[in-house]
């Protein structure tokens, strides 16, 4: 809109200290970057979240499988085991027969093999756990990253907000400033005229 003639020039001297011509003047200059802000840390926003659930769901898949082997060697070694127990079980009855001293040793083999298997057992269960921890520690790493770098997006994005704010209210200002010059001048050259 052109501001020329007296007329003119008032209308438009009253129209930029009009407040709803301000607040269209900061949408006009800030309201594109605005939305550009917001739907950028909407993204990120995003794109943490479904990272953090790949990282979640990686997780629970790795632990899963890490569950699956444990029971399937806790399982191979229980039939080991118990294959171990029938086929000594057989020995010992044939042994039984000639002696009892035959008995007693193959009782301590299957005792032995029994402290084999809890030991064995015990150290997958202490591996799992190892694993466990390792895969926990390691997701909490890699979210306490994401948290920082979303922290700091944010903080990035709260500081051209605040700028862009500061500049918003140096040109409101300035308007007023000159707007008020305007009308100063205006009322000069009407003045002047009735003389």
């Amino acid at each position: 809109m052109e501001c020329s003639g007296d007329d003119r020039l008032q209308q438009c001297a009253q129209e930029a200290t009009d407040s709803g011509s301000i607040n269209k003047i900061r949408d006009i200059i800030f309201g594109n970057q605005m939305r550009d802000y917001d739907t950028r840390f909407e993204d990120l926003e995003n794109y943490l979240k479904n990272e953090i659930k790949r990282l979640n769901d990686e997780a629970v898949q790795r632990h899963e499988s890490l569950e699956r082997f444990v029971a399937a060697e806790v399982k191979a070694l229980g039939e080991r085991l118990l294959q171990e127990q029938q086929t000594r079980a057989t020995d010992v009855e044939t042994l039984s027969k000639n002696s009892e001293e035959s008995t007693k040793k193959i009782s301590l083999q299957i005792e032995k093999l029994e402290h084999i298997q809890n030991k064995e057992t015990a150290e997958l269960r202490q591996l799992l756990k190892a694993e466990v921890d390792s895969l926990s520690i390691e997701m909490q790493k890699k979210y306490a990253a994401q948290t920082e770098n979303l922290a700091r997006e944010a903080d990035t994005l709260r500081s051209d907000k605040i700028e862009r704010i500061a500049f918003a209210e140096l040109l409101v200002d300035m308007a007023r400033r000159l707007s008020d010059e305007i009308a100063v001048k205006y009322n000069i050259h009407a003045d002047a005229s009735k003389e």
